[in-house]
């Protein structure tokens, strides 16, 4: 039943039964994508990832292995992903780091008792990324409720900068600027809780577009920070940023044109490559659109 769940919301529009999926052409991105991810795949550890020293590293490595296997599903169709994303989160569900809220501002986030802080963004959003996920696949208000108020605590720390967003990596630190391999993580959550209707919108997911566009380099690759600054030694960062390509179509394209010359097979790399990864004259008219106001995108 929850196998079904997780169809129903993580995949809007989706059923039990994906739609037909067809094999990439040889030599495709979508190929390398699909190939590369079963060696990444092979290197997950086998034990859950555990920080003693922070508290959070269970949830923060285990949302890479989620939204791999997530998008993995995305790219193919095959539902086998998403079975392994089910039996991974039961190792999230023990899991409870230092939650603390506001319940004035109605805001959440995790401290960490070894930094004796807030934890930095990037964490934050990872843990809420998992969150998200949790709620789409058990429907239990409690991880919505969480998953809102971190989405809340972050959009309240993005700075204006022309048409984009600029952060920071620490919360409390509204001077600093973060680099574009854990802005990765940000964006994604901002996505994942724009597709679920929560806290963002279509406009703060087209600054984030705005974002990508002050980072990119064409044909060279992608700056080192969310501001556009710093060299280009974070370039392959940019396949983490693919979700922004059902917002932005040109992102794709952009993104199509960096990877089909070079490549990177990290963890999310793979399966957001193999989701998002194709150029637009593959694409099908819905990957194209914005979603509706129940913040979910047509059937593929």
């Amino acid at each position: 039943m929850r196998f079904f769940l997780v169809l129903a919301f993580l995949f809007p529009g989706f059923g039990p039964s994906p739609a037909a999926w067809s094999p990439p052409e040889k030599g495709t991105l979508r190929e390398k994508a699909l190939a590369a991810f079963k060696g990444v795949e092979k290197g997950f550890p086998g034990k859950e990832w555990i920080s003693r020293q922070t508290g959070a590293g269970l949830a923060w490595g285990e949302s890479y292995r989620l939204m791999a296997y997530v998008s993995m599903f995305g790219g193919t169709g095959r539902t086998g992903y998403l079975e392994k994303a089910l039996e991974r989160m039961e190792t999230v569900l023990a899991f409870d780091p230092d939650w603390r809220e506001s319940a004035s501002r109605g805001e959440g986030w995790y401290h960490c008792d070894y930094l004796k802080r807030k934890q930095p963004l990037n964490m934050q959003n990872a843990l809420g990324r998992v969150l998200a996920a949790l709620w789409s696949a058990t429907g239990k208000k409690g991880y919505r409720d969480k998953a809102e108020k971190l989405a809340r605590f972050f959009r309240r720390r993005l700075r204006s900068k022309g048409r984009a967003w600029v952060w920071p990596y620490w919360p409390d630190d509204q001077k600093g600027v973060e680099d574009v391999s854990h802005g990765a993580i940000n964006v994604d959550f901002a996505f994942c809780c724009f597709r679920a209707g929560i806290v963002f919108t279509g406009k703060d997911m087209l600054r984030f577009a705005g974002t990508f566009r002050t980072c990119l380099r064409p044909g060279k690759g992608f700056a080192r920070r969310v501001d556009g600054g710093g060299d280009l030694k974070y370039s392959s960062a940019m396949a983490g940023w693919g979700h922004l390509g059902f917002v932005a179509p040109w992102i794709r394209k952009a993104r199509f044109e960096f990877f089909e010359k070079r490549w990177a097979s990290s963890v999310l790399a793979a399966p957001y490559l193999a989701e998002t990864g194709r150029p637009l004259a593959q694409e099908g008219p819905q990957e194209r659109a914005s979603p509706g106001k129940s913040g979910r995108f047509p059937r593929r």
